[in-house]
């Protein structure tokens, strides 16, 4: 089952990216997590609700971190970032 991590390249400064977590495959996805911010999203990961409704954060990709945060989410390594 393929797992993907998919980050908005829009960052920012200023503008969050959002983040989504899906695997699958032979036609049938779903959704791991999916956040509007970085920290949002490593936040989901852990079991944190993601608030909708709050102005997310921008903040640098902590790349290391969304990648440990998506693989213990799915618990197997990403194929494709």
């Amino acid at each position: 089952m393929p797992t993907v991590l998919g980050i908005d390249a829009a960052w920012t400064p200023h503008q969050p990216s959002g983040v989504a977590l899906v695997a699958g495959g032979k036609g049938v996805w779903r959704c791991l997590a999916v956040a509007p911010s970085h920290p949002t999203f490593v936040a989901a990961c852990a079991g944190t609700p993601v608030d909708w409704t709050a102005r997310p954060l921008a903040a640098r990709p902590p790349v290391a971190e969304l990648v440990s945060a998506a693989e213990a989410k799915a618990r197997r390594p990403l194929d494709i970032v």
